[in-house]
């Protein structure tokens, strides 16, 4: 991911004299949300080959406390990341809802560990093995939620993209990001999700890219088009 972190910053720096500080700051929003998908995708994808990987159900739980506690640095990163963003009045709600739904999730990553622990240490008298694991399904379902949740803000990031200014017939036709900021965006989206965008057994965190990657290719004008 540090590959992708210097990538962004460079295109950041590159178009920056593009537009006014006002549509870059959507743009650059717009990227960060892709990014926190890829982000959530790679741990996906690393969690999935190490529980693979588990023989039994000690290793799993294992597996499973590695993988919430690198969920938990990463989701910490990408939130210090959005509380840096110095966005527009339109797209700042979401940027913040982002930024909570990382941090919900973190609390509920420290649930499953404590979880995971508690099986860990062995059978203990008087202790509720059923409720434990009736906890753990429960707050797993809680996280698709959020997941879900994530997924459809792509709608609002990108319709914080558009210029509401109304066109000779009278419709909100351009973006407010330019023709390479969009081709800059969408190329974004392909590196880092590939093929996995075609997948009929996608994830949230792939489904909300695929999302964004629709609504650019929709007719809207760039902010460089004629009016």
């Amino acid at each position: 991911m540090r590959t992708v972190r210097l990538a962004i910053g460079s295109l950041c720096l590159t178009i920056c004299g593009l537009c006014n500080a006002a549509d870059l700051s959507n743009y650059i929003a717009a990227v960060e949300y892709v990014r926190s998908l890829a982000t959530t995708y790679d741990l996906q994808m690393k969690a999935k080959t190490e529980f693979d990987k588990a023989k039994d159900s000690t290793s799993r739980l294992m597996a499973g406390v590695k993988m919430s506690t690198k969920a938990k640095f990463e989701m910490r990163r990408m939130i210090a990341t959005l509380n840096q963003l110095e966005v527009g009045d339109d797209v700042a709600p979401f940027v913040q809802g982002l930024a909570n739904f990382y941090q919900q999730k973190i609390d509920l990553n420290d649930t499953l560990i404590d979880i995971a622990t508690n099986m860990l240490g062995g059978p203990k008298p008087g202790f509720d093995y059923g409720k434990l694991m009736a906890s753990s399904a429960e707050t797993s379902a809680t996280m698709e939620q959020i997941d879900e949740q994530i997924f459809k803000l792509a709608n609002a990031f990108f319709v914080a993209m558009i210029d509401r200014r109304p066109d000779r017939e009278g419709h909100a036709s351009h973006l407010k990001i330019t023709r390479a900021q969009r081709t800059e965006l969408l190329k974004l989206i392909e590196t880092l999700f590939g093929a996995s965008l075609e997948s009929k057994e996608a994830t949230f965190a792939v489904n909300g890219a695929w999302l964004m990657r629709a609504n650019l290719r929709k007719s809207f004008k760039a902010a460089d088009d004629p009016w």
